[in-house]
């Protein structure tokens, strides 16, 4: 799934690789319930959250 997302930015070969890796830092579990339980963050905040990360890195 990984993979099929990081397809969704223009970063090709190793460029892709850092998207790629907070891509799956945002599918873990671990991450989302860290946002939403102790942080207090709503579902959707949680989304937006890791998007904007993954997004402010595929842009470097």
């Amino acid at each position: 799934m990984r993979e099929t997302l990081a397809r969704g930015w223009a970063a090709r070969g190793r460029r892709r690789v850092v998207p790629a890796a907070a891509i799956g830092h945002a599918l873990d579990f671990a991450s989302w319930r860290s946002l939403v339980h102790p942080l207090g963050l709503a579902d959707d905040e949680a989304v937006d959250v890791m998007l904007q990360t993954v997004d402010s890195i595929a842009d470097r």
